[in-house]
């Protein structure tokens, strides 16, 4: 009986400090899911500005098109990651975790900054409305999926690693500009000429 108590107690120990060592797992997937969602994003921004130089074809148009699908199903895939860091608790995150998050940030930033220079760019492109009346579905669920990816990502740095909060809600003026572009978008086509600033 006191073999079995003594064991329970030292399992118990074990436990608790095996815990912050090993830290929150949620957070070290939703790491790697931006790294990667940013260099996707980033990637289809170099392919997205070589597709609006000159006049567009319809084969522009379709490849700007795909490129829109990709950035757009990329962001999107980070909902049950962000899902998932809603549920961050009394597990706090470990000592390499915490080291972690200045990366983290930057990657999120960099994902919506990216998103804002597409945007920009398809918008301001001086394309005729047909093209993008064409491209505009894509664009429109690229640019609208932003924000909603973003704040469950802040809330949890303000509770996890309060620390760096600074460099998660810089990214707030971002997300404005990307709001923004989404009303551009949404706005009629007929008779605007599509500037942004």
């Amino acid at each position: 009986m006191q073999f079995t108590n003594f064991f329970l107690a030292a399992l118990s120990l074990g436990s608790a400090i095996a815990g912050p060592v090993a830290g929150f797992k949620p957070f070290d997937d939703a790491t790697a899911a931006v790294a990667h969602a940013k260099t996707i994003v980033q990637e289809q921004v170099v392919v997205i500005n070589a597709l609006t130089k000159g006049t567009p074809t319809d084969e522009t148009v379709t490849k700007i098109q795909q490129s829109l699908v990709t950035v757009g199903a990329n962001v999107n895939g980070l909902h049950a990651y962000v899902l998932a860091l809603g549920q961050f608790g009394s597990t706090p995150l470990s000592q390499a975790q915490l080291a972690k998050v200045p990366q983290f940030a930057e990657d999120f930033r960099g994902i919506f900054i990216n998103v804002e220079v597409i945007g920009k760019k398809l918008t301001g492109a001086g394309f005729s409305h047909d093209v993008v009346a064409q491209i505009k579905p894509e664009l429109q669920w690229v640019l609208s999926t932003s924000g909603p990816i973003a704040r469950p990502i802040i809330v949890f740095a303000r509770i996890a690693a309060p620390i760096h909060i600074k460099l998660f809600t810089s990214v707030t003026s971002v997300l404005v500009n990307i709001q923004a572009l989404v009303t551009v978008i949404i706005a009629p086509l007929a008779g605007l000429k599509l500037v942004v600033a």
